[in-house]
């Protein structure tokens, strides 16, 4: 894998860059938000997880979403362009990739997300945004597996910045940059899906709730995994109105 992600780097042209990074996030969209969602029915089954929501959503929902999902990872498939051409070029540098350093990449790049995604789902939410961008993804008021992409292409855009921003701020080992994405699928399916884990809503793991919430209300619950960043904005707020 190092020497595939070596070549990739350094080797490869734009064009086999390009096409391997869409391969990348429509195999991690329809085959793992597929079997993410028979786990979920699985679990239904058991009696371990629950339907957030037992409304069902409208007919011409999922199709809706697999098709702006499908644009959204085409302008996925460009997010490898400015890490590789940084890379070239020696603006920035990489670490070694034992254990240690992939962990901790991973670590910083989900802590950066947390800032970048409510940074940026804040700004979706203002008026002009709401109107002409954030309101395809709050289409799917009833959200799904089939959700997780479903994006304005700027709104796409902006959210695959991620690894590369914190490239940028810190040197990343580079299995870790690959394995992000399939890190953060995971999540959003868990807060889409329309489950969660039952006696969990008011723990850590009741994120999966408050992200449907979101899409049912759309006035709180703006961070990606945490509501730290929500509560350290309401409060602030709250002191300014005092």
């Amino acid at each position: 894998m190092e020497k595939l992600i070596h070549d990739f780097l350094l080797y490869f042209s734009y064009p086999k860059i390009y096409c391997l990074t869409v391969l990348y996030f429509l195999i991690l969209y329809f085959f793992v938000g597929w079997f993410f969602q028979q786990v979920m029915l699985v679990f239904e089954k058991w009696g371990i997880a629950e339907k957030v929501v037992l409304d069902i959503p409208k007919s011409n929902q999922t199709i809706k979403e697999i098709k702006h999902s499908l644009v959204s990872v085409f302008v996925f498939g460009l997010s490898s362009f400015p890490i590789v051409y940084f890379y070239r070029i020696e603006y920035f540098t990489i670490i070694t990739n034992n254990f240690l350093n992939v962990l901790l990449s991973l670590i910083a790049l989900n802590i950066w997300n947390e800032i970048h995604f409510f940074a940026v789902h804040k700004l979706m939410h203002r008026p002009f945004f709401m109107k002409t961008v954030h309101k395809i993804h709050h289409q799917s008021h009833i959200p799904s597996v089939w959700s997780v992409y479903s994006f304005h292409w700027l709104e796409a855009a902006l959210l695959s910045l991620v690894p590369f921003v914190m490239s940028l701020i810190h040197p990343l080992a580079t299995i870790a940059i690959v394995l992000y994405p399939l890190n953060s699928i995971l999540i959003n399916f868990s807060g889409h899906s329309n489950y969660r884990l039952i006696g969990l809503e008011n723990t850590w793991f009741g994120f999966a709730s408050k992200h449907i919430i979101h899409h049912q209300k759309g006035n709180k619950n703006f961070g990606f995994l945490s509501g730290l960043l929500d509560k350290i904005v309401n409060n602030l707020t709250n002191k300014k109105q005092q």
